[in-house]
């Protein structure tokens, strides 16, 4: 049926907590609600999977309006598309995106994963030495299944790692948290602050993803290689934020990690290696490489909206080297559920850094310590983990140190709530 489809719905429903920044010259009055700008991405996301593009959408209760791309498709084909997407949708307009048992793994992961053809989610909860996984959705674009044993990235968890080299370095007499970065990397522009207000996030360097010209360099050539120092000097034309305040910097990791180098004489990823992965026996664990990536590293696919992109704003599907280079610091652990809960039982059972490092680890704000984030959990009790994403890959751990109980939840694609999840079962 030739030419464009133009259809105008009533009753849909929305909701999100994404943002789109040129959708919002599709509303005209007052600012955009950001839960109809995730359904927007989510709708044209959608018909994308059927093989429509869209050429406009708006679905501001009482003036849905959606136009298709010229397109050969029957009426039929359309019709099937747009219901399915509409029943996408419906929820997240409603205001109720997601409703989770939170005592049904496998239903409450199904549940979530159902958003989106491309990608999934694994989830592994440990309750009284007891392990619970469960597992939903596609590993690759040739649809195989995704398991709970695959491998991914974890995106910002890897500072809890980084942290645990830096203290494992102290508690071996190898550097002070407390002195300056310019006891170990004499020419950087922040080489005043200390390491201890880098791990807490308290000095003052900006975060190098903020800078805009960073996302367009990413988005102009995906397959472009960066190093850490041009990561860095993104962060370098930004205003400095408030020394001793805190504001989260990924740019304070890389510069970590750099301390790594200097203090191992070696790679960051051969630090790793030998502070981590060997001694925690670890087999499926390790620094990404780029432009290298594990054959089994799952394919994972970015959403447009958490980038401030139009809905129908082609991306790549990852892994791609721009988006994990360079920040093998602050983005780079490759590993697996199972291989998660080895290295948090071994942060917090004793068998890593010492006490001393990991209180000081565990504390430094009502939020946030060192490495770690602070959760309220059951009862009131601290739990602590990191959360990671915006580079389609997306983690969440929750280690409870009362109970040794653990919550994990991997995805592998942007459109997956996994923050419902883990409000659901961690806390």
């Amino acid at each position: 049926m030739g030419g464009r489809t133009r259809s105008s719905r009533r009753g849909l429903h929305l909701a999100s907590r994404w943002w789109i920044w040129a959708l919002v010259a599709c509303h005209t009055q007052g600012d955009p609600d950001p839960s109809v700008e995730r359904a927007e991405s989510v709708y044209v996301a959608c018909m994308m999977e059927h093989g429509f593009e869209v050429a406009s959408v708006d679905l501001t209760p009482g003036q849905e309006s959606v136009e298709l791309a010229p397109h050969d498709r029957s009426l039929d084909e359309v019709l099937d598309a747009t219901a399915e997407c509409e029943r996408r949708v419906g929820p997240i307009l409603s205001g109720d995106p997601l409703t989770l048992t939170g005592d049904d793994l496998q239903a409450d992961i199904e549940r979530v994963a159902e958003r989106s053809a491309d990608g999934g989610v694994i989830g592994l909860l440990v309750r009284g030495g007891a392990e619970t996984t469960a597992v939903a959705g596609t590993a690759n674009a040739a649809g195989d299944a995704l398991r709970v044993d695959s491998l991914v990235n974890v995106a910002s968890v890897t500072k809890t790692y980084t942290a645990a080299m830096v203290y494992l370095l102290e508690d071996q007499g190898l550097l002070d948290t407390g002195r300056a970065l310019s006891t170990h990397i004499a020419d950087s522009a922040y080489g005043a602050v200390t390491l201890d207000q880098l791990l807490g996030h308290r000095a003052g360097v900006p975060d190098y993803a903020a800078n805009p010209d960073y996302l367009a360099d990413v988005l102009a050539d995906p397959d472009r290689v960066f190093t850490t120092d041009e990561l860095i000097a993104y962060a370098e034309s930004l205003e400095p934020t408030e020394t001793g305040a805190y504001a989260y910097s990924n740019t304070g990791y890389l510069l970590l990690g750099k301390v790594i180098e200097a203090v191992t004489e070696s790679t960051l990823a051969q630090a790793f290696e030998t502070l981590i992965v060997e001694p925690l026996g670890l087999t499926r664990t390790s620094l990404v490489q780029p432009p290298e990536f594990p054959a089994e590293l799952v394919s994972a696919w970015l959403v447009p909206a958490n980038l401030g992109l139009p809905p129908e704003t082609p991306l790549p599907v990852m892994p791609v080297s721009a988006p994990l280079s360079g920040c093998q610091a602050d983005c780079g652990v490759l590993t697996t559920a199972s291989e998660l809960r080895v290295f948090f039982e071994a942060l917090f059972g004793g068998s890593m850094v010492s006490a001393e490092a990991l209180a000081r680890m565990t504390s430094g704000g009502p939020d946030h310590g060192r490495g770690l984030e602070i959760y309220e959990g059951p009862e009131g009790r601290p739990l602590y983990g990191h959360g990671g994403g915006g580079a389609g890959y997306a983690a969440r751990v929750a280690f409870d140190p009362t109970t040794s109980d653990l919550t994990v939840f991997l995805a592998n694609g942007d459109a997956f709530d996994v923050d419902a999840l883990f409000g659901a079962y961690a806390r």
